[in-house]
């Protein structure tokens, strides 16, 4: 199924699709399918305090299945988020046909050296969503767990999945077990 991702009080520039540089498109929410690569950019410059970074199911009737993240600013107090961003409905299927329309090839022979690209203070993270099957101790139930980098968990207190991906790998190196979850590649 398609996902909506939005981060609450924040816009998303759209820079690159598919290893294809983009005119840069600013929005409040996109579209992703499964498979699907998109280079997105966001400036964190809100009041410090905590955002919801979230997907919502698009284009099946799935209702309160979402992704969930944290955006915790430094210097925050460390907070579940009051407000969740808006999604478009699942079916609104003029949303993402109008997105996907907006969408241009940037013409290389005119695009200046990024900034970015030669910053030194950027981290950067390598994130997959994926859902798998999760068979659990007794042997016949099962469930659908969704993961990030193949590792799934129970949510425990305000620390989501997330954060403790970011912590581990920078204590431990990467890949590595983080503590409390269950890793799906050995199912």
């Amino acid at each position: 199924a398609m996902q909506n991702i939005a981060i609450t009080g924040h816009n998303l520039t759209i820079v690159q699709v598919e290893g294809t540089n983009t005119e840069p498109l600013t929005v409040e929410s996109f579209d992703i399918s499964p498979g699907q690569r998109v280079d997105v950019l966001f400036t964190a410059n809100q009041d410090p305090g905590s955002y919801w970074i979230e997907t919502t199911v698009r284009e099946r009737n799935i209702q309160d299945v979402k992704g969930q993240a944290i955006l915790q600013y430094a210097g925050s107090n460390a907070t579940v988020p009051d407000t969740v961003p808006a999604h478009p409905a699942w079916d609104d299927t003029a949303f993402g046909e109008m997105q996907q329309d907006s969408l241009k090839s940037l013409d290389v022979s005119s695009d200046p050296e990024s900034v970015a690209l030669n910053a030194t203070d950027i981290k950067r993270y390598v994130l997959v969503g994926t859902q798998n099957v999760y068979t659990k101790d007794d042997g016949e139930s099962k469930l659908l767990r969704w993961a990030v980098n193949n590792v799934s968990s129970h949510r425990i207190g305000p620390r989501p999945l997330i954060e403790r991906a970011v912590t581990a790998s920078e204590e431990f190196g990467w890949p590595t077990a983080i503590p409390d979850t269950i890793d799906m590649t050995t199912e």
